[in-house]
Formats: C-alpha cells, structure tokens, sequence
C-alpha cells in the first residue's frame, strides 16, 4: 500500500502553488500586453491627427490640393510629405519586424489608402525611387510603407476619390 509521506504532500503542493502562480502572472501579462496594444494603436492613430505637419500635408492630399511640381523640391510640403511617409514607414518597419502587428495599422487603412492612391503622391513615390537608383542606394524607399500596402492589401484600382483633382 502505497503512502504519501507529509513532505511529498507539501511538495506536491508547492508544486500546484508556483503552478498557479505562473498561471496567473500569464493571464496578468497577457491582459497588460493588450492595454498596451491598445494604447498604443490609440496612440498611433492619435499622433497622425495631432501632428500639425502631418495634418496639413494629409488634407492637401484628401482635398486634391497637393500638386506635384519640381517646386515641391525643398518646399515646407516637401518637409511635411517626407514626416508623413516617414512616419508610416517606421511603422510598418516595426510590422515587419513583428514589433507590431500588421492588424494594429488597420485604424490608419484609409488614410493610408488616400496617401498611396493619389497619383501625385505616386509621382513623389516614383521620383524617390529614382533618386535612390541614381545615388547608388541599395535599399527600397519607404520599404516599410510598401509593407504596410501589401499587407493591408491598399488596391488603388478604380479609385475615384484619389485620382480627382478638383
């Protein structure tokens, strides 16, 4: 007849208590882990609207109001063009390198879908990739916002919106 001694007893419940404790600091992490998502992605979408930079170049870009020009070189809207697509290709650096999830951008789709589609913007685009060819740099412009295009699947097929200029 088997017996269970005192001692394998309490061992066996330190063993069901460290258990239980380990289970619990999962859940209390996880839980935190998705407040800071949140607050993050909350963040994310709030320093788009709340930088003035980005603001006002993004609604000459949803008005139609941006024109690309050979002007546009060394201009306050090349400055405000550049802060914005550098923002959301740090962004989608960090998606692609799982800092964040491809997921977390989905509040930012339309204005991203606006910025990507609108045919002068691609001029910039375009332009940038270019220079980079000319000046021998070996690496993508924007790579990361290209991430963001293809992950979020941005289509700028039949899109009337983006391809007015009024």
């Amino acid at each position: 007849m088997n017996t269970i001694e005192f001692q394998d007893l309490l061992n066996i419940l330190i063993a069901l208590g460290t258990l239980l404790s380990v289970i619990l600091v999962y859940v209390q992490l996880n839980q935190y882990s998705k407040y800071s998502r949140a607050a993050f992605i909350k963040d994310m979408f709030l320093k788009f609207y709340e930088d003035q930079h980005i603001r006002d170049i993004f609604y000459k870009i949803e008005y139609n109001k941006f024109v690309y020009t050979p002007k546009f070189h060394g201009s306050i809207n090349e400055q405000e063009m550049d802060k914005m697509l550098t923002y959301l290709d740090v962004l989608g650096i960090l998606a692609k390198k799982k800092v964040i999830k491809i997921d977390d951008l989905e509040p930012l789709y339309y204005e991203i879908k606006r910025i990507y589609c609108n045919k002068e913007v691609r001029k910039y685009l375009d332009f940038l990739k270019e220079w980079y060819k000319h000046n021998n740099i070996d690496i993508t412009p924007l790579y990361g916002l290209e991430h963001i295009i293809k992950k979020l699947k941005v289509s700028c097929i039949h899109d009337n919106l983006s391809n007015n200029n009024n």
